[in-house]
């Protein structure tokens, strides 16, 4: 059988390698997954790619969700899958694919961006049968073809879609996975740039029943009852929620979750502060991104910062106490936002009456449109003059200079990154994010001091900063052993 190997990486499982696997296995061909590279020694990948990448394999793909950082890696892995099979053709997908490929020495066979479940099966039916393959939409570097889908395609649709995961995964009972709910976003804030930005409501949500049948598939055959919900913005309807919310409540099992939602559409639409935790929310992120009114305005987030900041305390204090840990995104160096403003900010995180569990702040990125080689753009860079934007060095194409600042350079922006971080370290605000806990019992179950979902919600952030420190590392190790032991079992 035509077979298709997929490398990925991260400290957690990303959905895109397992999206693109159902969709090749459910046209016939055999794919193998290969997670957490990274954590894989030079002896275990060449151990790796000798095992898997045969004489039937066809294509490597190498998946960049969570590998941007990691060249060397790449690079050795290269080297030993062009060792093993000199003529296989290797790809790259995931958002930072482009970049990946600029920064590698080696030979890519194609690029792959945005909506790839289609492109990938007609390449994959190229390479197989000689079927003809759609002209590449762009030419990379080196002469590397592109095949971009901004859209959804349409010979395939996300809202029929499922992932099916198989034994040959290495999916341990009751880790949590990624399900995606829907795609794209029906927002398009002013610095953020994806193909499916501002689309309409109710737009690629998923059929209630195939979400019902993947979920009770996935409890069937892996014990899974909690997951990371892959949906930019999971509270833009209400009639999407209602849905969900009798999905969730037919299944035989108490189904948990963390995900991301918008606050200020939870504050306009009061009634989803208990929905959501009637569904089996236990952790959300909140992309408040600043508290600075005319900033926040700027960019398109619709709660100005007093509001906000009292929203959130009554969202812990009143509504939902300890029961759903909140994480706030914050980003340093917007135009406008002024210095006294990010000091007020740095004082709400180190506030012991502030109970918002996880604070992650982010230094602002703009690269120079010009320079930037992932296709799509914000509006930052497509107006940068209007927004007082502009870029020094064309060597150094992310380190932005801004004309209307208070903070006008990126390296300011960072510094402020830096000291907002070292805050929430302080006030043990950098742990305990939903997404945080959904990380720690992904591999809990490895530990010498186990726990379970309801006793890591339980605890407060110093004792889930406590024990994720003392076990974490650990934890994950075993589990690396454990997936590595199965995957050369297979």
């Amino acid at each position: 059988m035509s077979q298709v190997v997929i490398f990925a990486d991260g400290y957690r499982r990303s959905l895109g390698p397992y999206r693109i696997a159902s969709e090749i296995r459910k046209a016939g061909f055999s794919c193998q997954v290969i997670s957490f590279i990274r954590y894989f020694s030079q002896e275990e990948m060449a151990k790796v790619c000798e095992k898997f990448i045969t004489d039937d394999t066809m294509i490597v793909g190498l998946s960049t969700t969570f590998w941007y950082d990691e060249i060397l890696s790449y690079s050795f892995l290269q080297d030993t899958i062009r060792r093993v099979k000199p003529n296989v053709k290797v790809i790259i997908g995931g958002p930072n694919a482009r970049r990946v490929a600029s920064l590698t020495r080696h030979k890519i066979d194609a690029i792959f961006s945005g909506q790839g479940e289609s492109n990938i099966l007609r390449y994959l039916r190229h390479i197989d049968g000689g079927e003809e393959m759609r002209s590449p939409t762009d030419i990379a570097r080196d002469n590397i073809p592109v095949y971009e889908s901004e859209k959804v395609a349409d010979d395939w649709t996300v809202v029929s879609s499922q992932t099916i995961y198989t034994p040959e995964d290495i999916i341990s009972r009751e880790e949590p996975v990624v399900l995606e709910v829907s795609r794209g976003c029906i927002f398009s804030c002013s610095f953020c740039a994806y193909p499916l930005n501002g689309k309409k409501k109710l737009d690629h949500i998923k059929y209630a029943e195939v979400i019902r049948e993947e979920v009770m598939r996935n409890y069937t055959d892996l014990g899974i009852h909690h997951y990371i919900l892959s949906d930019d913005t999971f509270n833009d309807s209400l009639e999407k929620l209602y849905i969900l919310k009798e999905v969730f409540a037919s299944l035989p099992f108490k189904l948990t979750f963390t995900s991301y939602a918008r606050l200020d559409l939870l504050n306009a639409h009061r009634e989803e502060i208990e929905l959501l935790e009637e569904m089996g929310m236990v952790g959300v992120n909140f992309g408040v991104e600043t508290f600075h009114d005319k900033a926040a305005k700027l960019i398109g987030k619709g709660m100005v910062g007093k509001i906000a900041k009292q929203f959130l305390h009554d969202l812990k204090h009143t509504h939902w106490k300890g029961r759903i840990k909140v994480a706030t995104g914050l980003i340093q160096g917007f135009p406008y936002e002024t210095y006294e403003s990010h000091d007020e900010t740095l004082q709400w995180i180190l506030d012991e009456d502030n109970l918002v569990e996880s604070v992650q702040p982010h230094a602002l990125s703009v690269v120079n449109p010009t320079k930037d080689i992932f296709p799509y753009k914000s509006e930052f860079q497509i107006n940068a003059s209007k927004y007082g934007f502009y870029w020094p060095s064309s060597s150094n194409p992310g380190v932005w200079k801004n004309m209307i600042g208070p903070v006008k350079t990126y390296q300011e922006a960072q510094r402020l990154y830096t000291r907002a971080k070292e805050a929430t370290r302080q006030t043990g605000r950098d742990h305990q994010g939903g997404f945080g806990v959904s990380a720690n019992y992904s591999v809990s179950k490895f530990s010498d001091d186990p726990k379970t979902l309801e006793q890591l919600i339980a605890m407060d952030r110093f004792q889930f900063t406590e024990y994720s420190e003392k076990h974490g590392k650990a934890n994950f190790a075993r589990f690396m052993i454990w997936y590595k032991e199965e995957l050369f079992k297979l």
